[in-house]
């Protein structure tokens, strides 16, 4: 039966290059890019540059540098198809395809919960910190919703996000936006830098 799975998945999802497109490889180099200003601001406040608490500005640059360089990493892997293929073959062996919506929507509303609590756990953690990285936090907020939306994989909202404004794909602002708020704060926080002194509480 496991096997009859994973043959399922491999018919629908295999490892590539999910975005071939121009702005596929754009958006994976500002996902980068994200990444590795956030670690240079981690590194600073690694050094006692970067305040108040620099404690804790390092763990929440170094998270942010953990996340954006994995999500540059599946941005082309493209691994919530895989996740959706899962979900569908599982359907398929388990009898329940044809209720699915019903499991879509149970699973939306977990996640939903899941991703609020962590937010909320987060903001308090960092609340020390909260009000030098607005900015960051901002930016972070708008991709975990992208990311979120996207991996649900509900047709008529990939419609949505896929349509166009202006000529831009609404997924391409959505998605930008929230890696150039997390770049800008990044930067903002490394052009504040002061020396170790100044920095500790």
């Amino acid at each position: 039966m496991e096997s009859d799975l994973w043959v399922c998945v491999a018919e629908q999802w295999s490892p590539g290059i999910g975005d071939p497109s121009v702005m596929g490889w754009l958006t994976v180099v500002a996902y980068g890019g994200a990444a590795a200003a956030g670690a240079r601001v981690a590194r600073f406040a690694r050094g006692g540059r970067i305040g108040p608490r620099p404690d804790l500005q390092f763990l929440f640059w170094t998270g942010v540098a953990i996340l954006y360089g994995l999500l540059a990493v599946n941005k082309q892997l493209d691994l919530q198809s895989a996740f959706t293929a899962v979900g569908r073959c599982l359907a398929l062996r388990d009898g329940w395809y044809e209720d699915r919506r019903l499991v879509q929507i149970g699973f939306i509303v977990g996640l939903a919960c899941v991703a609020a609590a962590g937010v909320a756990l987060a903001a308090y953690g960092f609340r020390a910190i909260l009000a030098g990285n607005r900015l960051a936090f901002l930016g972070l907020l708008l991709t975990t919703t992208f990311v979120l939306v996207r991996a649900v994989g509900f047709h008529h909202v990939d419609s949505l996000i896929s349509a166009r404004v202006l000529g831009l794909r609404m997924n391409w602002v959505l998605e930008l936006s929230g890696i150039a708020l997390v770049t800008a704060a990044a930067f903002g926080r490394c052009r504040e830098r002061v020396d170790p002194d100044q920095s500790a509480t």
